[in-house]
């Protein structure tokens, strides 16, 4: 017994003085290698977009090829995975830049580090609830977030967290409301002293109400973060410029910054009263008479604001800084001098903020109303032939006689009544084969896909042309298969749909997202037979339509080309901030795949046409949203308010109202293929499309 307690002693002792120390050497004694994800702007993430996402790897002793495997566990038990490529750098933190799609529910997110061969480097879960598992996780919003680079005092002006503040004068309930409804997020440097971080991808700027830039940083700003900037903005994005000066606006807009956007020399002038003052402030200020085509000033700004198209996005411009007011004090001039122009910005957002706020289903807006109006159309499937109630119904007279008359007279007659489970065997495999063989034969229809695509085209007065698509699309399965999801556009940014009314329907199945080139294109999924697949794309396109605008002596002529001009359905054009109506109407002028109409000014009218006004659409929102009023074909302007359609609206219609610049409206249907080529048997697909393009003057009006 003494040398069984010796030797425990001694054992317990080697492993106590031993074991640390080989584990020492065989580590060298490094830290182990972690792996975490910084999510979204200041760990705010907007639900149904696309948002940033850094992953963050920490020292490791050797450089390391691994990727990082990313997986968003929706509510609805699907996923999303993203694969991202991470090489280390050894002794560094390393930073590799990507983006996610944000589902409105999350249940969780994983991040692993994989090396070669599929060893797990690192791992980090984050859930609802912070534990020993888990880093806690915001949950993503649906209120309007501000981006602000530079500018501290926008968290004076708006930010939920400001609600219980106390403000004085006649617009105290509107600031009030305003403020319950806001986000404000603050880019951060990745370095000390180094420029403020910006996402390098324009698809990730999509879920921001607006971004606010202090013209005095723009040169400092890391030119990839600029380029991904320019190209939300012209593509639909809204950014604000504080500070600006005409050096800072060519370093942001680069070769977009219009004709005529100069800012003029600084000067002491007095603040309005609209915007903080009365007092007296260095500003830079604008002058009407010179501002680009489609520009204007801020109202009640004097001046020192204005705000106009870059491309299809919407821009404004400050020649002061409003946190020179904070600096100073003057907190309630702070709040309206960001009320009285970046709130004007973003009166549309901050609305639907408070209708998500409030839970306010009598007042949607016009993005839910067609994202449900367009779900509804795409998710049409075939109804239930009458042959699945013919062979229900011959299966039920199939068992009563199997385990009625048959069962007595058979196993009668061969004396094994003994035996009447048999009766029931047989029915069951005979049921069993029939429910494998008749389901794809009872179903009256093929796989179909549907889809709505909405293409938004400029035209710059240079030549050069750039298109965006929205797209929302639907797979009826006749059958189970795998979509290989590998047909859509090359720019195209593919993403589950959100239902957001009470019907929570539609779905994508899980995806795996990769990067290719400047996008992340996903894998294919698989989807059972009977189900609806639905997907909405957002992103570059390839205009199918190019145009054309003349006006000589006082006579239009519009030429389009492209594949698609026999199909058109719908027609019109808007300048000088009227309409001409030309289909329905006279038949174009055909020449291969050509059309040419003519119009005078004489034809111009102030009315639009009626299927852009949404008035109806409005007042019975509820036919357009829920699937038991039927699935109607999309109202043609309603569809224009699907998500990312619905913010190049304000460029469209600015450019509409001037005499240089046309906007054509386009609606046709054909079958071709958007997505689900691979599986899809028959195809519709209803294009509506919008193009700014330049006309062409010649001669003098009549």
């Amino acid at each position: 017994m003494r040398r069984l307690l010796i030797a425990f002693v001694a054992g317990l002792v080697l492993a106590t003085c031993c074991v640390p120390r080989a584990l020492a050497q065989g580590t060298g004694d490094t830290q182990p290698t972690t792996v975490l994800l910084e999510l979204g702007f200041s760990n705010e993430l907007p639900s149904d977009q696309w948002a940033p996402v850094r992953v963050i790897v920490s020292p490791t002793d050797q450089a390391v090829q691994a990727v990082a495997r990313i997986v968003v566990q929706m509510s609805s038990n699907d996923s999303i995975t993203t694969i991202v490529p991470v090489d280390t750098t050894p002794g560094k933190e390393t930073v590799t830049p990507t983006t996610l799609w944000v589902p409105p529910s999350i249940a969780g997110i994983q991040v692993d580090l994989v090396g070669q061969g599929g060893r797990r480097i690192a791992s980090t879960s984050y859930g609802s609830i912070a534990g020993a598992q888990a880093i806690q996780l915001r949950p993503p919003t649906r209120m309007p977030i501000i981006l602000g680079v530079g500018t501290p005092s926008l968290r004076l002006a708006f930010g939920n967290e400001n609600y219980q503040r106390s403000f004085v004068g006649a617009d105290e309930e509107a600031l009030r409301n305003r403020l319950a409804v806001a986000k404000v997020a603050a880019t951060t440097p990745q370095a000390v002293g180094g420029p403020p971080w910006l996402p390098t991808t324009p698809i990730a700027y999509q879920g921001l109400a607006a971004t606010i830039v202090d013209g005095q940083l723009a040169l400092g700003l890391e030119p990839a973060g600029v380029r991904a900037l320019r190209e939300s903005l012209i593509s639909g994005g809204r950014v604000m410029v504080v500070n600006a000066d005409n050096n800072a606006l060519r370093a942001l807009l680069g070769e977009h910054t219009p004709d005529g956007l100069n800012a003029r020399a600084a000067r002491t002038t007095t603040l309005p009263e609209d915007l903080g003052g009365p007092g007296e402030i260095t500003s830079r200020w604008f002058d009407d008479a010179s501002l680009p085509t489609g520009w204007k000033l801020v109202d009640g700004s004097n001046g020192l604001a204005a705000e106009g198209p870059v491309g299809l996005g919407w821009l404004m411009v400050l020649g002061f800084d409003p946190d020179e007011l904070a600096d100073a004090g003057l907190v309630t001039s702070t709040e309206l001098a960001w009320h009285g122009t970046l709130a004007a910005m973003i009166d549309d957002e901050l609305q639907r903020g408070l209708s998500v706020l409030g839970n306010d289903w009598d007042n949607q807006s016009l993005g839910t109303i067609a994202s449900s109006s367009a779900m509804n159309w795409v998710m049409r499937s075939p109804a239930v032939g009458l042959g699945a109630f013919i062979a229900i119904f011959a299966m039920m007279v199939g068992l009563a006689l199997a385990m009625g008359p048959i069962n007595r007279l058979v196993l009668k007659r061969l004396r094994a009544l003994h035996r009447w489970w048999l009766a029931s065997l047989a029915w069951i495999a005979l049921a069993t084969i029939g429910a494998w063989i008749l389901p794809p034969r009872v179903r009256s229809g093929p796989t179909s896909v549907n889809s709505v695509r909405v293409v938004d085209v400029w035209q710059s007065a240079q030549g050069g042309r750039h298109a965006w698509q929205s797209s929302m699309d639907g797979i009826f399965m006749n059958t189970s298969a795998t979509i290989g999801l590998d047909d859509i556009d090359e720019g195209s940014w593919l993403s589950p749909t959100v239902d957001h009314s009470w019907q929570q329907r539609g779905g994508s199945g899980s995806l795996t997202m990769a990067p290719a080139g400047s996008v992340m294109k996903p894998g294919p999924t698989t989807a059972r037979m009977w189900t609806v697949r639905t997907f909405q794309q957002h992103g570059a396109t390839t205009p199918p339509i190019r145009a054309h605008m003349r006006l000589n002596g006082g006579r239009y002529t519009l030429r389009l080309e492209g594949d698609a001009t026999d199909d058109f359905e719908l027609a019109a054009v808007h300048t000088s901030g009227q309409w001409l109506h030309l289909l329905p109407g006279a038949s174009p002028r055909m020449t291969g795949t050509t059309a040419e109409f003519v119009a005078t000014r004489q034809d111009l009218t102030t009315l639009a046409p009626r299927y852009l006004n949404l008035d109806r659409v409005i007042e019975n929102r509820w036919e357009y949203m829920y699937s038991d009023y039927g699935a109607r074909e999309p109202h043609t302007g309603l569809a224009l308010h699907l998500d990312g359609a619905d913010t190049r609206g304000r460029a469209f219609d600015a450019l509409g109202n001037t005499d240089q610049w046309a906007v054509v409206y386009l609606k046709w249907s054909d079958q071709t293929p958007l997505i689900g080529s691979d599986v899809g048997e028959t195809f519709s697909t209803i294009w509506i499309s919008r193009m700014a393009v330049p006309i062409e003057i010649q001669g003098a009006p009549r």
